[in-house]
């Protein structure tokens, strides 16, 4: 099992919660290069490095800054944005495969976002194309426009999330009365949801507009 070490770890108990924790509706990402010198970012480290201020995001803007820092922000999705949750796998069962047919879990398939943007310019398109080069990860932003990347520390230091076989599809015309649209996916690991974090912009910064 994928989630376990071996000595055990002794049983947990699940935290209760009084704040219902959503997602929303994922309405735009910012994405950066792995193993960026910017992320994992050690929170209020100095006056610059608060991920909820617009200067922190502004200064790392494509082009302009070093390509090991750069952010790059998608346009808004245009409708359908979806994560399909990855499905526990298991093998054997009532079968000859494991001792005495019993059925044993050995950890869950990738989760993946799909989504369409509309009305795309060429110049997107190709820049899209070029970002399915690289290793990357991925910060959310919600309909509300609060941040989301990973923290496996309450908040000290926050990452993106990393994500595999991010790629945009051909444009696709419907004709009269219909705006183009572009699918849009990329898979998540297993897991990326255990250290998710919520990261609140300060009232001034909405980052759906940035």
């Amino acid at each position: 099992m994928s989630n376990c070490n071996c000595p055990l770890p002794s049983l947990q108990a699940i935290p209760g919660s009084t704040c219902p924790f959503e997602l929303g509706q994922l309405s735009r990402f910012l994405i950066t290069k792995k193993a960026s010198s910017i992320f994992p970012l050690t929170v209020g480290s100095s006056a610059t490095d608060d991920p909820t201020l617009s200067a922190f995001w502004t200064a790392l803007e494509a082009p302009g800054v070093s390509d090991d820092t750069a952010i790059v922000k998608t346009p808004i999705i245009g409708g359908d944005p979806e994560i399909t949750g990855g499905e526990p796998q298991t093998q054997g069962g009532g079968d000859n495969s494991t001792f005495n047919g019993k059925e044993e879990y050995v950890g869950n398939n990738a989760s993946k976002f799909t989504g369409v943007f509309k009305s795309l310019s060429s110049a997107q398109i190709d820049a899209f194309a070029l970002l399915s080069c690289h290793d990357l990860e991925v910060f959310f932003i919600n309909n509300s426009g609060k941040i989301y990347g990973i923290s496996k520390d309450a908040g000290v230091t926050v990452e993106g999330i990393p994500v595999s076989a991010l790629a945009l599809g051909g444009k696709v015309n419907s004709g009269f009365n219909a705006k183009d649209t572009n699918a849009f996916q990329f898979s998540l690991n297993p897991g990326y949801d255990r250290y998710l974090y919520e990261i609140v912009p300060e009232t001034a910064f909405n980052p759906l507009t940035f």
